[in-house]
């Protein structure tokens, strides 16, 4: 395997890192519940009591009424002025491409709420961390081009929505490579394409390779190999996201998170300075292999590879 697996960093100046969220202003509603009161009337009456000799006048027993009435309740939610529709982040890209249509739709909510995803509701897995509530559900999609709603409604009725863009093209070439180089200006990268095997079929290689003994298993249960050591410079399309590894400060780690390309360029050169720049730290940290996806021999999507 080749040893050299970072990007090299000296190609571009520094640029400032653009990080985009989605928040949108709504209001919600109210309830209440009130009890009745109960009356309670007694009455009893004496017979007139009478004989052949003395007549005696009938005794009657006054009538007594009570009523006792509870006093009303009334429990009233309503949504602080303030709040605001829940924040749906979506893990990675906001515009997909797929050889093959299986999709992975995740992501992340700022409170508890309601997810729909094309119209199919799925599941949401509340308050993970601190407050933070994710979603996961896997779509088989048909070639073609899709634009799919994502909503999220939460207690208060508060709704917001985006879409996720697919295109789902069996002519796309698929790719696992290190990334050797890149130049933004000139719109080209340098990949060193490898395989990436896991379970039986990483031991049996790594064994063959002499990378480790008969008796071994693979660390972590994947092998990169690069039987080809020859480079391929690339030619980048118009993306402007790279797709990495990323552990939230307060969130989910190892979760895919979309960067800007340059930044993405600037955090290759220092790893470290992600939390200071871009709020989360870098799993992978630029040692990870990516997934090119190349439409006519140009990429047009850049996704880091998790490693365990």
């Amino acid at each position: 395997m080749r040893s050299k697996q970072r990007l090299l960093r000296h190609l571009l100046p520094r640029r400032a890192a653009v990080a985009i969220a989605i928040a949108m202003l709504g209001t919600g509603g109210c309830g209440g519940n009130s009890g009745q009161g109960q009356t309670a009337t007694p009455s009893t009456s004496l017979p007139a009591s009478t004989t052949t000799m003395t007549s005696v006048p009938a005794t009657t027993v006054p009538t007594t009424t009570s009523t006792t009435v509870p006093p009303t309740s009334t429990t009233t939610t309503t949504r602080p002025s303030s709040l605001e529709p829940p924040v749906i982040q979506l893990a990675g890209y906001t515009t997909v491409y797929s050889q093959d249509g299986h999709l992975r739709v995740s992501g992340w909510l700022d409170r508890p709420a309601e997810v729909i995803v094309g119209g199919t509701l799925v599941d949401v897995y509340d308050d993970q961390y601190g407050g933070i509530s994710t979603f996961e559900t896997f779509l088989e999609l048909e070639p073609g081009e899709y634009a799919i709603p994502i909503a999220a409604t939460d207690q208060f009725g508060l709704e917001n929505e985006v879409y996720l863009s697919v295109l789902v093209d069996p002519a796309l070439e698929m790719q696992i490579a290190l990334i050797e180089e890149i130049d933004l200006i000139g719109r080209t990268l340098v990949a060193d394409y490898v395989e990436f095997l896991t379970g039986d079929e990483a031991t049996l290689a790594a064994r063959e390779d002499g990378v480790i003994g008969e008796d071994q298993e693979t660390p972590g249960g994947f092998y990169l190999r690069n039987r080809n050591p020859r480079l391929r410079t690339l030619t980048l399309g118009d993306l402007r996201v790279v797709t990495v590894q990323a552990c939230m400060v307060e969130g989910p780690c190892a979760a895919d998170r979309a960067v800007d390309i340059d930044t993405w360029v600037e955090l290759s050169a220092n790893p470290d300075m992600a939390e200071e720049q871009v709020g989360w730290s870098w799993y992978g940290a630029g040692f990870a292999p990516y997934w090119l996806t190349l439409q006519d021999g140009v990429v047009v999507q850049i996704v880091e590879q998790y490693i365990p």
